[in-house]
Parts: structure tokens; C-alpha cells; sequence
């Protein structure tokens, strides 16, 4: 199954679904897209949830990724909480850090949606 994204507008933020087999060119475009996304709805806090995302992502692929949203002029006004299944990626942190490094609001949770969205609201 191809990698998907569907955003959907809640109160006070967007919830994104990503799911399939991951692809890197793919996940640069929905990036772009979200960004796109946060001000047609003039909502800049965002939920993403990659748990249906399937395959492997490399170590390179996450830096990458992370670079790519921090180097987003229009990313300095987004804070982004992302919800991974625990033990679906090694060193889930790893994306968090090179993103938050870089200048972007990015936290990882393995959790719970709510424990994301509690932070998303500070």
C-alpha cells in the first residue's frame, strides 16, 4: 500500500494520519502540504500519526526528514507532536533531536494521544 496523509481539522488543531509503506520522497511532500495546510486553516498546532506507517525508515531518512522540515521557512510557526508506536523505529528521540536542533517545536511521544495533544495546548 502506498504511503497516504490525510489531514483533518480539529478544534485548535490539525490531526494528520499518515499510514502505507514509508517513502522519503513522499513524506517531503506531505510536509510541504501540511505546512500548506496550517495556514488555510490558520491552525499552526499539528498532530502526526505515523503508527500505520509500515517499512523500514532509516536512521538517514529520519535526519533527513527533520532537516527538511526545520530548513521550511513557513515550519518556524508550527509546534508538531508526533505519535510513533512504541518500538516502531529505533531511537525514536533521533528525529526530535535533529528537528528541535534545528530550530523546529517537535516532540516525539510513544504514549498516547492524549499525552501529545496535553502538550500540543502549552
Amino acid at each position: 500500500m502506498p504511503q497516504t496523509m490525510h489531514i483533518n481539522p480539529q478544534k485548535g488543531y490539525l490531526l494528520v494520519e499518515v499510514s502505507g509503506k514509508f517513502d522519503e520522497n513522499k513524506a517531503q511532500e506531505f510536509i510541504l502540504q501540511l505546512l500548506k495546510s496550517t495556514y488555510e486553516h490558520s491552525i499552526f498546532k499539528v498532530l502526526v500519526d505515523i503508527r500505520d506507517i509500515k517499512g523500514p525508515i532509516s536512521t538517514f531518512s529520519r535526519f533527513s526528514l527533520a532537516e527538511f522540515i526545520a530548513t521550511q521557512r513557513n515550519s518556524r510557526y508550527m509546534q508538531m507532536a508526533v505519535l510513533e508506536s512504541p518500538g516502531q523505529f529505533q531511537n525514536p528521540r533521533f528525529f526530535e533531536t535533529v528537528a528541535v536542533n534545528r530550530g523546529s517545536r517537535v516532540k516525539v511521544f510513544t504514549t498516547s494521544t492524549n499525552e501529545a495533544l496535553e502538550w500540543l495546548e502549552n
